[in-house]
C-alpha cells in the first residue's frame, strides 16, 4: 500500500512474443521502419493449411506510441501442385477486410504475394492478419480431407515492414506509462539510466526503478544502459538528489518536477503547445531523494504504484509493502491448493468444428518443487457437448504436449458433465512453466457421398469453473541447473522480493552494473515482482546466495578456485556439450561471454551464480543477448559460454560439480541421500549383498554336517 495525495491501482496485461534482438539492435535508437519476419509475430517457422479450408492468424502489434505510415508484407508459400488452380486462392485479409488475394497456379508450386497496408488500417492496438486459403482438386464432390489439399506458408522466409514515426508524449505520468510500458511495442524499450553515486543504496534504488519497468512491459525486453549524461534523443530515467538532477538537465531546482516522482519537460504549456508540453517524443522520468534511503523510497513507490497517476509528477511520502512468500510469483501455483481455470486466466470456451484450434492453460510449479512417481494433479472438469456426434468423438487432454488422459463425447442425444475427476501423472509435469492443452475431436454422423455434412452441432464448451488440484510435495532439486534460474530465479529469487540474495558488482564499472540490473530485470520480468528486498555490496556476503557480475580480473579467485571459472580451453563436444580442460595454460577468448552457478565456497548451502568476460562491455552485450528466450533457455549445467556476436553458433554447456538443495520428508529422506551420494549408496548396496551372500555360505557349511550325518 502507497499513501500518497492520491490512490491508484491496476495491472497490466502480458505481452506478446519477444521479437530478435538483431531488429532491436538496428532501430532501437532512432524511429524508422520497424521489419519482422512473420515467424517472430508466431510460435511457429511455417505454417501447414490443409484441406478445403485453412488459415493462420498472426497477430500484428502497433504500439501506442507509434503513428502508422504504411506496412508491406512480402508473402511466400509452397503450394500442391495437385490444386485446381480457378478454384484454389489464397487470401490476406486484415481484421476481416481482405486486402489481397492470388490464385494458387504456380506449375511450380512456389507463390509470393505482395500485400500493402494502408496506414488508416493501423490504429494503435493489435491486428489480425489472417492468411486464408481455399483449395480444390476436383470439379467434382471433394473430400475436405483429401492428403493433396495443402498448402505452407513459410513465414520465417515472408517479411512484414512498418514505416511509422513516434508521437509526442503527453504531460501526465499515467498516460506517459501507458504508452512507454506498452507490451505492443515489438522492440521492447531501450532505457538510459543516469544514476548519482551508484553506491549500494541507490543501486538497490535502481534495480527496484528497471526492475518495475520491466515487469511492466509483461514479456518485451528492456535493454538498460549506464551513462553520466542525459541524452535526450532517448527514452532516460534520471535518479540523484534534486541539486544533481538540476546539474544533468542544466535547469534551475524551480523548473525541476515538485514531487520526488515525475515527469521532465523542456517546454512549458503555450498556446500553441498546450496538449505537448513535453516538448519530445522521447520521455524523461524524474526520481529524486535527498539520500540514498529518500532516493529508495522513490524507486519502491514507482514499483507499487499502479497505474501511476494522471498528473505529471507525485510526492511519495510513504510506502508499505505487503510480505510476500515464495509462491506469489506470477502465475505460481501453491502445492497442496486448488484453482478454477478462472483463477489461472482461462475463461468459459466453447469449440465448435470437426478440429476446432485447442485451448490451453498454462502455470508455474516451482522449480525446486519433487513429486514421486504415485503423486498426480487432477482435473475436475466441467463440460457440456452437442447432439448428433458420432462415438468416436473426443476431448484429448495433454500435458505439455504428451497425451494423458481423454473424455469420450459420443452419443447422439449429447450431454454433460459435472466435476468429471480426470487424474493426471505428476512425472508428466516439470518444474517451471508447464501447459495442459484441450483438443476436441468431434465427428459428425456419417452420410452418404457428396451429401451435404452438417457441422454446426459439433460443438463443446468447457467451463471456467473447472478445477485444478495440486498435491503436496517435496523441495529438493540437484544443482547447479542454471536454467531453473532464467524460470523463475532459482534460488536467487526462490523468495521473489530477492531478500536473500546479493549482488555483488565487481569494479563497478558503468557497463558491468548496467549488466547486473539486466539481469536483475530479466528475472523479475518472469516473476511479475519487482526486487522489494533486493541488496548490492561491494564485498562478498559472508552467508546467502550471491549474484556476481564483473569482468574476470575482478573474481575473487579464493572463491571461485573451485568451479568452472578457471582458465582453461575448450575440448571437443562430447554429445551437445563441452568439457573444460581444468589447470591449462591458455585463457578463453577475449570475446566470450561466461555464465556460471556454484556452490557457494563460504557455506555450502547457498549458490553463486557469476555473469563475467575479459572486457566490461563484452559482459553487458552477452547479459543483453540473454533478453532472447531462444538463448536464454539453452542455457543450463554449471556454465555457459558464448560470443555476444554469434551466440547461435558458439554457445557451449559445461556440467559442473553437482550439489543439492532442499530437503524431503518421511521414506524419501533415504531415496534422495542416495541420489545424493550415488558411490556411498552403490557402496552400501554392494556391502550388503556380500554381507548376504557370506551370511548364506556360513548357513550352507553348517547345514551340509547335519544332513550328511541324517543320510548315514
Amino acid at each position: 500500500m502507497i499513501r500518497t495525495s492520491n490512490a491508484w491501482m491496476r495491472s497490466m496485461v502480458f505481452g506478446l512474443f519477444l521479437v530478435a534482438l538483431l531488429a532491436w539492435s538496428q532501430t532501437c535508437h532512432g524511429v524508422g521502419p520497424f521489419s519482422t519476419d512473420l515467424a517472430e509475430l508466431a510460435p511457429i517457422p511455417q505454417a501447414r493449411l490443409e484441406g478445403v479450408r485453412g488459415s493462420v492468424t498472426l497477430k500484428l502489434p502497433v504500439p501506442d506510441r507509434w503513428e502508422a505510415d504504411s506496412a508491406v508484407v512480402h508473402l511466400k508459400y509452397v503450394h500442391s501442385t495437385s490444386l485446381l488452380p480457378h478454384r484454389s486462392q489464397i487470401v490476406v485479409l486484415l481484421d476481416g477486410v481482405p486486402l489481397a488475394q492470388a490464385q494458387l497456379d504456380s506449375p511450380l508450386g512456389m507463390g509470393e504475394l505482395v500485400v500493402e497496408i494502408p496506414g488508416e488500417l493501423l490504429d494503435p492496438g493489435y491486428h489480425d492478419l489472417v492468411i486464408e486459403v481455399a483449395q480444390r482438386s476436383t470439379e467434382e464432390c471433394q473430400d475436405p480431407k483429401s492428403p493433396e489439399l495443402w498448402t505452407v506458408i513459410l513465414l520465417e522466409a515472408s517479411t512484414l515492414s512498418l514505416d511509422h514515426s513516434l508521437v509526442p508524449l503527453p504531460p501526465s505520468l499515467g498516460q506517459t506509462a501507458e504508452m512507454l510500458f506498452d507490451d505492443k511495442q515489438p522492440l521492447g524499450l531501450d532505457l538510459l539510466l543516469v544514476l548519482e553515486e551508484p553506491d549500494a543504496t541507490r543501486l538497490e534504488a535502481a534495480a527496484i526503478a528497471v526492475s518495475s519497468m520491466s515487469v511492466r512491459l509483461g514479456y518485451r525486453p528492456l535493454h538498460v544502459t549506464l551513462a553520466e549524461e542525459v541524452d535526450r534523443s532517448r527514452d532516460c530515467l534520471l535518479m540523484g538528489t534534486r541539486e544533481y538532477v538540476a546539474e544533468r538537465l542544466h535547469c534551475s531546482l524551480d523548473e525541476l518536477p515538485a514531487g520526488n516522482l515525475g515527469l521532465y519537460a523542456e517546454e512549458q504549456p503555450t498556446s500553441t503547445n498546450a496538449t505537448n508540453p513535453m516538448g519530445g517524443e522521447r520521455a524523461l522520468l524524474v526520481l529524486t531523494g535527498a539520500s540514498g534511503e529518500e532516493l529508495l523510497l522513490s524507486a519502491r513507490g514507482l514499483a507499487l504504484f499502479d497505474p501511476l497517476p494522471e498528473m505529471a509528477d507525485i510526492q511519495i511520502t510513504e510506502v508499505v509493502a505487503l510480505e510476500v512468500d515464495r509462491y506469489a510469483s506470477k502465475g505460481m501455483l501453491r502445492p497442496g491448493s486448488e484453482y478454477s481455470f478462472e483463477d489461472l486466466g482461462f475463461s468459459t470456451r466453447s469449440f465448435q468444428g470437426i478440429a476446432p484450434v485447442p485451448a490451453e492453460l498454462s502455470f508455474r510449479l516451482p522449480s525446486d518443487l519433487l513429486y514421486r512417481d504415485n503423486h498426480e494433479l487432477t482435473l475436475e472438469l466441467d463440460l457440456s457437448f452437442g447432439s448428433g456426434m458420432q462415438d468416436s468423438s473426443v476431448l484429448n487432454v495433454a500435458v505439455n504436449g504428451v497425451f494423458a488422459a481423454a473424455v469420450g463425447l459420443g452419443g447422439q442425444q449429447g450431454g454433460r458433465y459435472r466435476s468429471f475427476v480426470m487424474p493426471l501423472p505428476a512425472t508428466l509435469f516439470q518444474p517451471g512453466s508447464n501447459t495442459v492443452s484441450f483438443h476436441p475431436v468431434m465427428a459428425p454422423l456419417s452420410g452418404g457421398a457428396c451429401e451435404f455434412i452438417q457441422t454446426e452441432n459439433l460443438v463443446m464448451t468447457l467451463s471456467g469453473d473447472s478445477v485444478l488440484r495440486v498435491p503436496e510435495g517435496d523441495h529438493w532439486t540437484a544443482m547447479p541447473h542454471m536454467g531453473l534460474f532464467f524460470q523463475d530465479g532459482f534460488p536467487h529469487a526462490a523468495l521473489p522480493d530477492w531478500s536473500e540474495t546479493t549482488v555483488v558488482t565487481g569494479d563497478g564499472d558503468l557497463e558491468s552494473l548496467a549488466a547486473a540490473l539486466n539481469i536483475v530485470a530479466m528475472i523479475c520480468q518472469a516473476n511479475g515482482l519487482a526486487p522489494l528486498g533486493i541488496q548490492f555490496a561491494e564485498r562478498v556476503p559472508e552467508q546467502g546466495d550471491v549474484l556476481y557480475v564483473g569482468v574476470r580480473d575482478s573474481l575473487p579467485q579464493d572463491m571461485v578456485k573451485d568451479s568452472l571459472l578457471v582458465d582453461g580451453e575448450l575440448l571437443v563436444p562430447e554429445q551437445g556439450r563441452v568439457r573444460w580442460q581444468e589447470g591449462s595454460s591458455s585463457e578463453p577468448q577475449a570475446d566470450r561471454f561466461q555464465l556460471a552457478e556454484f556452490r557457494s565456497p563460504q557455506t555450502g548451502t547457498s549458490t553463486w551464480l557469476v555473469a563475467t568476460a575479459k572486457k566490461s562491455s563484452t559482459l553487458l552485450q552477452g547479459v543483453n543477448v540473454l533478453w532472447d528466450p531462444g538463448i536464454r533457455s539453452q542455457c543450463s549445467g554449471g556454465m555457459t559460454v558464448f560470443a555476444p556476436s554469434n551466440p547461435e553458433d558458439t554457445l557451449r554447456v559445461f556440467e559442473g560439480d553437482e550439489y543439492y538443495l532442499g530437503s524431503v520428508n518421511g521414506v524419501g529422506v533415504v531415496d534422495r541421500y542416495f541420489q545424493a551420494n550415488p558411490w556411498l549408496g552403490t557402496g552400501i548396496l554392494l556391502c550388503g549383498g556380500l554381507i548376504l551372500a557370506w551370511g548364506l555360505y556360513r548357513l550352507l557349511l553348517k547345514r551340509k554336517p547335519s544332513r550328511s550325518g541324517h543320510a548315514g
